[in-house]
């Protein structure tokens, strides 16, 4: 009776140690399968983040430049489109010159600046190298980025692009940019600058003005690209058509003073009190060196 006893005690402990051991298996295997969800997972969120990754380099970059030689007096204009199929707009350009004495310096990219206000949010960005000191080969390192958060598609003619807010994934929304960085080099030859003047400001080309209810006119105009800090301009009016230097200077002084934007920004003025009549305006700029530009566009405003 006693044997029996403890035999039936034996079998009870072996019968718990072996309950023990296999649910502790089935613990670590549970683990081992809940590890492997959480990895497969983060390789899901790697593999996730790699495409989106992907998509942010596919930005192109264009540089339409047929023509890779300059000669003085002609300013060295560079050209940038950027599009995801869609122009982009609002990005940050800019570009690192190495002349031929290897002495680097920086360059800014403006948008907008060749085409004016016909066409907004072109996606084409602009800048004028005109202070050149010597001839030969320069190298210009262009880089494009989204540093600012400010990129976003423009809005193509006839065309409605969704809000970046209208759809849960918004790399597949046409109005929503991902960060992106993208950088091409080029190379350019100048010939002639070598102990030549230095460039006068860019001539004004979108010269346009409105008349308000109180009779005042409003002046616009883009900010010459290479107006450097200081840069100045003059307005002037006329009862007829300024197309020379000559009616230029007896043309009546509108106003003159100093740029408030820059490069490539809209720079506005305000003249009250002319009364009613045609007039013919137009502006000039200077550098800080006194340079002088051409003569603008006329603009005719009519003040009744």
């Amino acid at each position: 009776m006693k044997n029996l006893l403890l035999t039936l005690i034996r079998i009870i402990i072996e019968t718990f140690v072996l309950l023990f051991i296999l649910t502790g298996m089935g613990a670590l295997a549970l683990e081992d399968t809940k590890h492997a969800a959480e990895k497969n997972q983060t390789d899901e969120e790697t593999k996730a983040l790699s495409i989106k990754k992907a998509k942010n380099v596919s930005v192109e970059m264009k540089i339409p430049m047929d023509n890779k030689e300059f000669y003085y007096p002609e300013p060295i204009t560079i050209q940038v489109f950027l599009s995801k199929p869609y122009p982009i707009s609002g990005a940050q350009v800019s570009g690192v010159v190495i002349p031929p004495s290897g002495k680097p310096f920086t360059i800014t990219f403006s948008e907008n600046i060749l085409v004016g206000w016909t066409l907004p949010d072109s996606g084409s960005y602009t800048a004028v190298i005109t202070d050149l000191e010597e001839d030969g080969q320069y190298q210009v390192r262009i880089e494009a980025n989204d540093n600012d958060s400010t990129a976003h598609f423009a809005k193509p003619f006839g065309e409605d692009l969704p809000d970046s807010q209208s759809t849960n994934d918004p790399d597949q929304s046409p109005g929503f940019v991902t960060p992106f960085k993208i950088e091409s080099i080029i190379s350019i030859n100048a010939f002639g600058y070598t102990g030549k003047p230095r460039l006068p400001p860019l001539k004004i080309t979108t010269l346009y003005a409105s008349v308000d209810s109180d009779h005042c006119i409003h002046l616009f105009w883009q900010t010459p690209a290479n107006i450097a800090q200081d840069g100045r301009y003059e307005i002037r009016y006329s009862f007829q058509s300024i197309t020379s230097i000559e009616l230029w200077n007896k043309a009546n002084l509108g106003y003159e003073g100093k740029y408030s934007s820059k490069s490539g920004k809209t720079q506005e003025h305000k003249i009250c009190g002319l009364g009613k009549g045609i007039f013919y305006f137009c502006v000039v700029s200077r550098n800080n060196r006194a340079l002088q530009s051409e003569i603008s566009n006329d603009y005719l405003v009519v003040v009744k």
